[in-house]
Parts: C-alpha cells; structure tokens; sequence
C-alpha cells in the first residue's frame, strides 16, 4: 500500500473512531476532522481517536451567499 495519510470527514460518529482504529492498525496517518460542537459533545469518542493516534481538527464551514450558488 502507498499511501499512508487517510482523511475523514464524515457525519457518522462511529465511522470516525472506526476508521482511526483501522488506520492505527496499519500505521497510516488518520485526520479526522469535525465541527467544534461535536468535540466538545463527543469527548470520550475524540480521546478514544487520540489514543489511536488520530489527529483531531475542527473542521469550519464556510457559508456561500444565495448570490453566489
């Protein structure tokens, strides 16, 4: 395999920590990136990733104006 960083960006919460487990057990490099709220909700679940090794960022959204769709 050649790649060794896999980015997820996903709204289902277990695939988060799924995908930082699978990548702890390959050693590859997991980003996992998620809206402020959920890390702060979700605590147990982003310590859980860290612990596997998962960088945890947050992830902004930026909002397009009607004008500009």
């Amino acid at each position: 395999m050649e790649g060794r960083e896999l980015s997820k960006n996903s709204g289902s919460r277990s695939a988060r920590c799924a995908t930082a487990a699978v990548c702890a057990r390959f050693g590859m490099e997991c980003v996992v990136y998620m809206g402020s709220g959920d890390i702060q909700r979700q605590a147990a679940k982003v310590s859980r990733m860290r612990i596997l090794g998962a960088k945890v960022r947050i992830a902004f959204t930026v909002r397009v104006a009607s004008a500009d769709k």
